[in-house]
């Protein structure tokens, strides 16, 4: 059995209100605005934030799929959920992550601290955590305009 003990462990202070990251983070308007992961375009979102509700993000002609569930769901503090990926290029396996995304501040400064487990080695996890550090910069671009 292969060991999934490697993980992306990153955080980011921004200028703005906890209500509004977290805001930015869970509604699809917002995310489809800033967020592009390899490079592609954000075109539906669901995103039933509850324990149990479905979270599904597809990308430009569903060339990425990230899909899964919540586990838990404390608004405005934490959101845990199952994080997989589907891409249908063969050379490229579909994989299974677990997210958890916290949030801290107040309502002039807040932070985010992300943290994806379940890689099986750290070479896995350098792709990622880069996506992460454009992902949380792009945010940080797209809030600053607000």
């Amino acid at each position: 059995m292969e060991s999934t003990d490697f993980t992306v462990d990153i955080s980011k202070q921004f200028n703005v209100g906890v209500e509004n990251l977290y805001e930015a983070w869970t509604e699809p308007e917002q995310l489809k605005s800033w967020w592009k992961p390899m490079n592609k375009n954000l075109i539906d979102v669901v995103n039933d934030v509850k324990e149990g509700g479905l979270v599904k993000y597809a990308f430009d002609d569903n060339t990425l799929i990230i899909e899964g569930r919540y586990t838990e769901v404390k608004k405005l503090e934490k959101l845990v959920y199952t994080w997989n990926w589907q891409l249908p290029n063969d050379e490229i396996k579909d994989s299974s992550y677990q997210l958890t995304v916290a949030f801290s501040g107040n309502d002039r400064a807040s932070a985010i601290h992300i943290l994806q487990e379940n890689f099986i080695n750290e070479e896995g996890t350098l792709p990622h955590r880069e996506g992460w550090i454009k992902g949380l910069n792009d945010l940080e671009k797209y809030l600053d305009k607000q």
